[in-house]
């Protein structure tokens, strides 16, 4: 009797249990994949909180723009064009973080969503200036988009 329930069932039996371990360790997988990119996003941006160099750039950015200036591109302001290209370079690599997953959207939301809707507010003309006079239309695509995304999300 039990030699035939072997038979007939004992192939259902493996692929069965094969499934289940196979849905398992996908499962498992995509949870310490997602566990780890949260991970990262905290040690990434408890770095940047020590780094001097991300600290200067938004002194450099505060002392060139005051609330709610709406700048225009002058490329004899280096000061500008400098702490400018600095924060946009900063922006975009965080959305490429952002994009790539390699960083978790809800927590790099969570820390910058105010700051990139800001930024982009007052750079705006800056920015597309700066595009057109140096022929690169995407220059800093990535973080716009993220902060155009982010303009029409719920700020925490």
């Amino acid at each position: 009797m039990l030699s035939e329930f072997v038979a007939k069932y004992g192939p259902l039996i493996i692929v069965s249990g094969t499934a289940i371990v196979v849905i398992t360790t996908i499962t498992l997988n995509n949870i310490n994949h997602n566990a780890g990119i949260k991970i990262r996003s905290f040690d990434v941006i408890f770095q940047w909180s020590q780094d001097n160099s991300i600290q200067k750039i938004f002194s450099d950015i505060r002392s060139v723009i005051a609330d709610d200036k709406h700048l225009r591109y002058d490329p004899e302001d280096l000061d500008t064009k400098n702490a400018f290209l600095a924060l946009m370079n900063f922006y975009e690599s965080i959305a490429i973080g952002v994009k790539r997953k390699a960083l978790d959207d809800s927590i790099i939301k969570d820390w910058w969503q105010i700051s990139f809707i800001r930024h982009f507010t007052i750079f705006h003309a800056y920015l597309h200036q700066y595009r057109c006079e140096h022929g690169l239309p995407r220059a800093f695509r990535n973080a716009e988009d993220l902060a155009q995304r982010w303009r029409y999300e719920t700020i925490s």
